[in-house]
């Protein structure tokens, strides 16, 4: 005897696409129009639309005496119009849709036709009436023939995320970052390198405020555009940190209280350090449409090292105060006194100075920082590193203390660096309460890091 009949089943998940459940859609044979597939225009084609539209796309299969369109959700008009005066036969014939409800504009009078270009725009320029994912709606298409025949096509479409987010709508266009370089032909004969953040405004606008944010959103640097107009726009922003002087959230017109922090290189930020760049605005009420409306776009920026450099006010010296060496890194090998590796970095100082110190960072975050006790006059010098992280034990000045925690730390070997990590180091001279300061950036790899400690 053998086994009765047995049943196998095998499955694979599988989510129905927006294209699916438009090409599965039965549509009768017809002899006036006939569809085409749905495609998209993107932002900035045709007449340089602000977002992506839809073009629903059709075939008059012969000369006709009218045609309009109709968009509904559920059973309610949202979007009509009627055909141009050109009704001939046209294998790609096309309308566009901004996926936004204009129920607010059509004209019940009037087939439900959109009322005015001036009203369309009403409902265009905003999100309010933008559609959202999930959204059903049936597309139709009416045709009249020149013998007064009718005929209508019709098909359904259901809207996406990628729908919802493409064809939201923003009065403003972050349009590019460069940078001015000091003494350019820029604002107000810029000290230092700028950073030069231009922008658009596709209608007028009630407020505009460019503003740079940490990684978790802090405030660091902010200004009001009070212009109102459609056109280009500049904002500069000198790669500091201003929060501790802002206003209301804003950095203060007090020149004096601004320049103390930008003729001061205390505060600008480190190289590595991640920012946002966020513009945003305020559209104005629009009576019986819509109430005051809140727009922004952000772009992600690190800091570099040439921005450090760059941004740096050496308050009008006729030489920089201080300048990397060569070489700039050294590896001195374990000796007598110091049984393990360290690396020695190498500077110039080409003036008398007030004090000096340098830091180590990894990830943006600082592991080392040491005064360097050398005599403050313009010389060569050099600090030493044990390719070690310590920054569990800095002290509340942001300091290695010279203590038994120090020593602890360094005859461990678990808080040596790995190979491939890389760090940035920071060495920092003050001469007249200005700090000037030069970073390099440095990778650990083994030949040079893993001579432990024995």
């Amino acid at each position: 005897m053998f086994e009765s009949a047995e049943t196998f089943s095998v499955e694979l998940p599988y989510t129905m696409s927006s294209d699916d459940y438009d090409k599965a859609q039965y549509h009768a044979p017809t002899t006036l129009v006939e569809w085409n597939e749905l495609t998209t225009l993107a932002k900035g084609e045709g007449d340089n639309n602000p977002y992506q539209l839809m073009q629903i796309n059709y075939k008059r299969l012969k000369d006709l005496k009218a045609v309009e369109i109709s968009i509904k959700k559920g059973d309610t008009p949202i979007w009509g119009t009627s055909e141009p005066s050109d009704l001939t036969a046209n294998d790609a014939a096309s309308w566009l849709w901004s996926y936004r409800n204009a129920s607010a504009i059509l004209d019940p009078d009037n087939n439900n036709w959109i009322t005015s270009d001036e009203d369309l725009l009403k409902v265009e320029r905003t999100n309010n009436t933008l559609l959202t994912k999930g959204d059903k709606v049936s597309i139709e298409i009416i045709a009249t023939g020149t013998d007064d025949t009718k005929e209508t096509i019709k098909k359904e479409y259901i809207i996406t995320t990628d729908d919802v987010l493409n064809a939201t709508y923003s009065p403003i266009d972050l349009t590019g970052l460069s940078s001015i370089a000091a003494d350019a032909n820029g604002p107000d004969d810029p000290l230092y390198q700028l950073m030069q953040i231009s922008y658009d405004k596709l209608e007028a606008l009630q407020s505009t405020k460019v503003s740079i944010l940490d990684s978790d959103d802090n405030v660091l640097w902010a200004s009001q555009d009070t212009e109102n107009k459609i056109n280009s726009y500049d904002s500069y922003w000198p790669y500091r940190d201003a929060s501790s002087i802002l206003v209301d959230g804003l950095i203060p017109t007090d020149q004096t209280i601004l320049d103390s922090v930008e003729k001061s290189n205390e505060f600008i930020i480190n190289p590595g350090i991640a920012v946002k760049i966020k513009i945003e605005a305020t559209k104005a009420i629009v009576p019986d449409f819509y109430a005051a409306e809140s727009f922004s776009v952000e772009h992600p920026y690190t800091m570099t090292i040439d921005d450090f450099t760059n941004a740096t006010y050496v308050n009008n010296m006729v030489d920089k105060l201080i300048q990397w060496s060569d070489p700039k890194f050294y590896h001195k090998n374990k000796a007598d006194d110091v049984p393990y590796r360290q690396l020695q970095m190498n500077v110039t100082t080409l003036q008398d100075f007030n004090s000096m110190k340098f830091e180590i960072f990894k990830d943006s975050q600082k592991i080392w920082a040491e005064n360097i006790n050398e005599a403050p006059v313009a010389n060569k010098l050099t600090c030493l590193w044990p390719f070690r992280d310590g920054s569990s034990i800095l002290d509340p000045d942001g300091l290695i203390p010279d203590n038994q925690d120090l020593l602890e730390l360094i005859a461990s070997n678990e808080q040596q660096l790995a190979a491939g990590d890389e760090i940035v180091v920071k060495i920092t001279a003050t001469k007249d309460t200005i700090p000037f300061s030069i970073v390099a950036d440095y990778v650990c790899y083994r030949r040079r890091c893993f001579k432990v400690y024995v």
